[in-house]
C-alpha cells in the first residue's frame, strides 16, 4: 500500500474517529479484527476518501461484502 507523502493531523482524527466510531458500531474488540478494519481503512484513505461519511458508507459497504 502507497501512503501519500503527507496526512494532515485533521486526516488523523478522521481516520482515528472512523476507526472508532466503526468499531463501536459493530462491536469490535482490540485484536486482529480491528486491525484489519484499520489497514482497510488506511487503503481507502489512499484511494481517495477522506471524508468522514464518505469513510462510515465504504466501511459499512465493505463489511456487507464480507459478512
Amino acid at each position: 500500500m502507497r501512503l501519500p507523502t503527507y496526512i494532515s493531523s485533521e486526516d488523523l482524527d478522521m481516520l482515528a474517529a472512523a476507526l472508532n466510531d466503526h468499531c463501536q458500531a459493530w462491536r469490535i474488540p482490540v485484536g486482529a479484527e480491528r486491525e484489519e478494519v484499520a489497514r482497510l481503512i488506511m487503503v481507502l484513505f489512499d484511494s481517495g476518501i477522506d471524508d468522514p461519511d464518505d469513510m462510515k458508507a465504504a466501511l459499512i459497504a465493505a463489511r456487507r461484502i464480507h459478512a
